[in-house]
């Protein structure tokens, strides 16, 4: 119940004469509460061009708002729409992390438009005298600070410091850090020692006010959701190191923006967020490593950012090394609220999330509308158990391997040779190395181009590169060395006896058709023929000198590796195999009858019927296409596709079980963990034997196990 301290006399006495009336409508109101959903808290993260406003409703009503942005009317306008569509009328917490203009420049001009009963910050502003002071910079030091005072003089003022809580019903606020000092005693299930604490690098000590920045831990039931404000990099390891006192969260605020001046891994990866949100500016914050860095935590699903992050030149005071900015580091699309880069852009959207007490929740974009769902925990998998690993090489048998990595160089100029743990290998540019094994003679299991297909298979099918040029490929490696550089035929349905050398010569163009979509459109053509598709989707194949399938594909940017496709008996099964024992995740599904979009921990049934015959393919009898798996890891994907050689589809005999990779011309594939530790005790729990080790690999260890259907994997402990 509300206290009625602050109250004012003549309202006190309006509500006693309304009793009466209050109560009848209470009775009837709880009848109602009674047979409705459990209130949401929800936060909405307000766009003010890379500073910070993120807006607080607990489900009792009250509302924080975690800073306010610039000063001006712009910021303080965006906040002031955001709490009328939330159906905030008076914040009850205006919650400061720090002084910097970003963050407490525009209290005053919200308080004006919205009343604020009481004011929270770390106290007064403490000056570092290592801190470079410019005239400019004490000018504006000296204006916001003193419209903040202002503001603060017109409702209560509340100083904390770590271990304090913030009085919210129905909320569990806690303060973590405020004023270069951390909690000392872990909070409630916490405290593990962290593993990540010895790879850790400190940056230069930080005597900004940033370093002074309040940091929260907002708690609703089984919720939890982490706010660092502008903490930097050496405070936010006092948070974590040696022991993690705060334990993990559903949702993490990247700390200062996405700046690599905060947010070190070992720090994100030990709370391990499901959810990122970037509250960044068009050219503020985003940084390739924090991106990078948050796309290999474990457990992490998806990223939010409050802008689209334009390409521009690193910052290395910010300890950045590589360009921020651009398509190829921001997150998708549909995960952006704002794309616009003008800063007075008009209009403007925010991110909101809505949390539910056992923990779920729900993140909208509302400049789209886009929704994805995201399951309670205690409903995940045991996958949640483990890191996410990273993809680290391709292991090949090969009677040269000298001649294998001449062959890559000219396919892939871009790329080098190199020795990696004491193998030949060669590394592309973006994370994934072949490396070679010597071996006596021709290892099984090379592409057969009689056959058009591995003899024997093993589950391993295709290594493949994406393209922007895939015409401008075949040119050149055809003008450079037409034998060495021979293109597989790719045939466009079951009466084609040539094949074309690229997918988009075929006459469907970009599209994958089934045979019976393929005799519709030709039925469709003899009454008005359709001109050919150019598209933007291009395949073709090649096989290396040991054997291996190579694969290009059109796409945006050159990468080397930009995928890889498997056989599997049942490769929907395969997925649910990967993401139980081996800590990777399936693609999210979309829900026909909500139209949400949320994550999934297994696929069932995961044994389906197999789907038709599909083109174009670099199989004359065409493609089993139906069922695919998917799952994702930390840098990338995999795809799954059917044993194709059943049902008589291979000839008379040839209805084999896949062969297992060992000893074939891909040996194995190899992945990495942070610590191989959890991951064999992980394994051993599953009932997943391990074949081999741990034995060494360079100057870590390694282990080898096998997949349901064969496929050896080498896991590696790589910090």
């Amino acid at each position: 119940m509300r206290s009625t301290a602050l109250v004012p006399p003549t309202l006190r006495r309006t509500l006693i004469v309304l009793a009466p009336v209050l109560a009848a409508v209470a009775l009837t109101s709880n009848a109602i509460v009674r047979t409705q959903s459990p209130r949401t808290f929800d936060m909405y993260f307000i766009d003010v061009e890379g500073g910070q406003a993120t807006l607080f409703v607990a489900p009792s009503g009250q509302s924080l708002l975690v800073d306010a942005g610039n000063p001006g009317d712009r910021d303080a306008g965006r906040i002031a729409a955001v709490a009328k569509e939330a159906g905030v009328s008076r914040i009850d917490f205006m919650m400061t992390t720090h002084y910097d203009s970003d963050h407490h420049g525009g209290v005053k001009d919200v308080s004006t438009r919205i009343p604020v009963r009481t004011f929270v910050d770390h106290g007064p502003r403490i000056e570092d005298p290592e801190q470079p002071m410019s005239p400019p910079l004490r000018a504006n030091i000296d204006r916001t600070d003193a419209a903040y005072a202002e503001a603060v003089a017109t409702g209560q003022h509340m100083v904390v410091k770590p271990g304090d809580t913030i009085p919210v019903s129905g909320l569990d606020v806690r303060v973590l850090a405020g004023g270069r000092s951390a909690i000392a005693q872990p909070l409630g299930g916490a405290g593990a020692p962290n593993p990540l604490c010895a790879a850790y690098e400190p940056h230069d000590v930080d005597h900004s006010e940033n370093s002074f920045s309040l940091g929260f831990m907002f708690r609703y039931e089984q919720f939890r959701m982490l706010d660092l404000g502008d903490l930097t990099w050496n405070k936010e390891h006092d948070l974590v190191c040696p022991n993690n006192l705060i334990g993990t969260v559903d949702v993490y605020l990247t700390t200062h923006h996405g700046l690599n001046l905060s947010g070190p891994p070992a720090l994100v990866h030990a709370v391990k967020p499901r959810v990122a949100i970037m509250n960044n500016g068009p050219r503020k914050g985003a940084a390739a490593e924090t991106l990078a860095m948050l796309r290999s935590s474990p457990g992490l699903e998806d990223i939010w950012q409050l802008h689209y992050s334009v390409p521009r030149a690193p910052n290395t005071s910010y300890y950045e090394k590589v360009n921020p900015g651009g398509p190829a580091l921001n997150t998708a699309e549909s995960f952006i609220a704002n794309l616009d880069e003008a800063a007075a852009h008009t209009p403007v959207y925010y991110i909101k999330v809505s949390a539910r007490p056992d923990g779920s929740f729900v993140v909208t974009n509302s400049r789209n509308d886009f929704r994805k769902e995201y399951k309670a925990r205690s409903a995940q998998s045991a996958a949640g158990a483990l890191p996410m690993p990273k993809y680290h090489h391709i292991h090949l048998n090969s009677v040269d391997p000298r001649r294998s990595l001449d062959w890559y160089a000219k396919y892939w100029p871009n790329g080098k040779k190199v020795t990696v743990a004491g193998f030949l290998a060669f590394e592309g540019g973006n994370g994934l190395s072949l490396l070679y094994n010597k071996v006596d003679r021709q290892a099984p299991g090379a592409f057969d181009k009689r056959l058009h297909r591995s003899a024997p298979q093993s589950p391993f099918w295709t290594f493949g590169s994406g393209v922007v040029d895939t015409v401008g490929l075949v040119d050149r490696l055809t003008k450079l060395d037409p034998k060495q550089f021979q293109f597989l035929p790719v045939y466009a349905g079951p009466d084609d006896k040539t094949g074309v050398i690229r997918s988009a010569l075929a006459p469907q163009g970009d599209q994958l058709l089934t045979v019976s979509q393929l005799r519709e459109r030709a039925a469709r053509d003899r009454n008005a023929p359709q001109a050919p598709r150019p598209g933007n989707q291009d395949f073709g194949y090649l096989v290396d000198p040991d054997g291996m399938l190579v694969e290009f594909n059109s796409a945006t940017e050159d990468h080397f590796w930009a995928h890889n496709h498997f056989w599997h008996e049942r490769p929907l099964c395969a997925a649910n195999w990967y993401v139980e024992h081996l800590g990777m995740q399936l693609p999210s599904s979309r829900n026909a009858q909500t139209g949400t979009t949320g994550s999934r921990d297994r696929v069932e049934p995961c044994d389906v019927p197999i789907g038709e015959v599909g083109y174009p393919s670099f199989m004359p009898q065409g493609q089993l296409r139906i069922p695919i798996g998917n799952v994702r890891f930390a840098n990338g994907s995999w795809q799954w596709y059917t044993r194709q050689c059943r049902d008589g589809r291979c000839g008379a005999g040839n209805d084999k079980p896949l062969v297992r990779s060992t000893g074939q011309v891909v040996d194995h594939v190899a992945l990495t963990y942070p610590d191989l530790e959890p991951v064999i005790a992980h394994l051993r729990a599953g009932g997943v034997p391990i074949l081999k080790g741990p034995y060494k690999f360079g100057d870590t260890r390694a282990i080898l196990i096998e997949d349901l259907d064969g496929l050896a994997l080498e896991l590696i402990e790589m910090k």
